[in-house]
């Protein structure tokens, strides 16, 4: 009985076989949907320019009428593979995903980065972002030739002001703008490099002010502005000696050059006779006078030799006057007459047998004044710890040294310094009439010269104890 069972129930499966009927015992069913569907990309800014260090986004909106499972970005060599996983019912995903370029990652290469977005159905669609590592972040470079900042121009028949600018970027110009009393100008530009020129006829005495804007193709800017006062006759609120013969020496020091005159007391002299004591260092020293401090343009007064007066130029190519012999001398100059007058002077007063630089952040000749002379331990900011200028063998009043600026190991950037004349106590010190751009030093008072950054390097440093002043002209 059991045997025909058996070959009963074989018979029966195999008819259901036949009739097409599937019959899977012991089988689990397929439980990935059937889909026609594959995502699709909307909206994707597929090129992009950025730069090392810098953070990009990935940006698409992802649509699948059945419904979105993942997306997935991929780029091995910037070890990027991200899945975001969706909600199976979510039709619209807007991807927005940053990422931040690697710092190692080469300027001007190309990077290639895969998106894939999968539906529930398992169907697969990818994309492609372009990073180019190419982006213009620099900003185009503005340099004013004419006028000079903070020059005068004397009113006459003739234009006053002229404008000599040059304008650069390395990607590209796009546009320039000059505006200010008189001028009102905007140029569109197509090159690497521009020169603006022009010239302005001014009716009125006064100071004037022009503000110019110039930007790239990528959109970066620069501004800058220049004044320029007018004057009616040689008269000037400032008056400098200067002796040195370049506008690179005249911007060459930390502070110092040129050396400002005094104006005349009276106030029917002020703005035409200035006065300065000033100590020449040798025979025959070239001097000459200017009312702007950056530049011998667009005033110099310098030696009409056979008149024994001053001349005026529009540049250092003027004569100078000459100061015969060493030793200190009371410099003396009227504009009205165009008269300059010197006086040898003997400087009376204490001196000093040492002076020492004290602060943080400053090596003198070499040793740093952080360091204690007595036991070799850090301490800044100690009369213990100052180090000794050399004194001038042929002036008991004059010190030097090459001194160091920088930033002291920990310090967070709060370096400077003062001066004292006593290695075992405080007074006598000087510090200085500004504590940011200093140009004389106050014996027992004033303020504590502070520098940043940008007045790191090394210098050659003057201190003259009778006439209080300071030098640092960069080596």
């Amino acid at each position: 009985m059991l045997n025909l069972y058996n070959q009963l129930k074989s018979v029966f499966l195999l008819l259901l076989l036949l009739a097409g009927i599937p019959f899977l015992p012991g089988c689990d069913d397929d439980e990935t949907p059937t889909v026609d569907s594959t995502p699709g990309f909307m909206n994707a800014v597929v090129n992009q320019s950025a730069v090392p260090g810098s953070t990009v986004v990935f940006s698409a909106e992802i649509q699948d009428e059945a419904g979105i499972s993942t997306v997935r970005l991929q780029y091995s060599p910037w070890h990027l593979d991200k899945i975001i996983a969706q909600d199976q019912s979510q039709k619209s995903f807007q991807l927005n995903y940053k990422f931040k370029v690697p710092e190692e990652s080469e300027f001007l290469s190309q990077h290639t980065i895969n998106i894939t977005a999968t539906n529930i159905g398992n169907v697969s669609n990818s994309l492609d972002f372009v990073v180019t590592l190419d982006q213009d972040v620099t900003d185009p470079v503005i340099v004013i030739n004419q006028p000079i900042d903070g020059s005068s121009a004397q009113i006459s028949p003739d234009k006053e002001i002229t404008f000599d600018i040059d304008l650069s970027d390395d990607r590209g110009l796009s546009n320039f703008t000059i505006t200010g009393e008189g001028i009102n100008e905007s140029i569109t530009l197509d090159d690497t490099a521009y020169k603006y020129t022009g010239a302005l006829d001014v009716d009125e005495v006064g100071t004037y002010t022009y503000e110019l804007a110039v930007s790239d193709t990528s959109g970066n800017t620069a501004n800058a502005s220049v004044t320029v006062s007018i004057i009616e006759t040689l008269q000037f609120n400032t008056m400098y000696l200067a002796d040195v013969a370049t506008a690179a020496e005249l911007n060459n020091d930390l502070f110092g050059v040129p050396l400002q005159m005094d104006d005349a007391p009276a106030p029917e002299d002020q703005g035409f006779v200035f006065s300065v004591v000033y100590y020449s260092t040798g025979t025959n020293t070239e001097v000459r006078f200017i009312p702007q401090a950056t530049s011998f343009e667009p005033f110099t007064f310098g030696a009409d030799a056979e008149a024994g007066k001053l001349a005026l130029s529009s540049d250092v190519a003027i004569a100078p006057v000459f100061l015969p012999e060493q030793g200190y001398y009371t410099v003396t100059i009227d504009l009205r007459s165009l008269s300059y007058t010197l006086e040898q002077y003997t400087p009376v007063g204490d001196t000093y047998a040492e002076v020492f630089l004290l602060g943080t952040g400053v090596t003198v000749n070499g040793s740093s004044t952080c360091v204690d002379n007595a036991d070799q331990s850090t301490r800044c900011w100690h009369f213990m710890s100052g180090k000794p200028l050399t004194p001038d063998p042929e002036n008991p009043h004059r010190f030097t040294a090459e001194i160091e600026l920088f930033d002291e190991p920990g310090n967070g950037g709060s370096n400077g310094f003062i001066l004292n004349a006593n290695p075992a106590g405080w007074s006598p010190f000087w510090r200085f009439d500004s504590g940011v751009a200093p140009t004389k030093a106050v014996l027992n008072g004033g303020e504590n010269f502070v520098f940043t950054e940008g007045a790191h390097g090394t210098y050659d440093f003057t201190l003259d104890t009778h006439l209080g002043l300071i030098k640092a002209v960069r080596k």
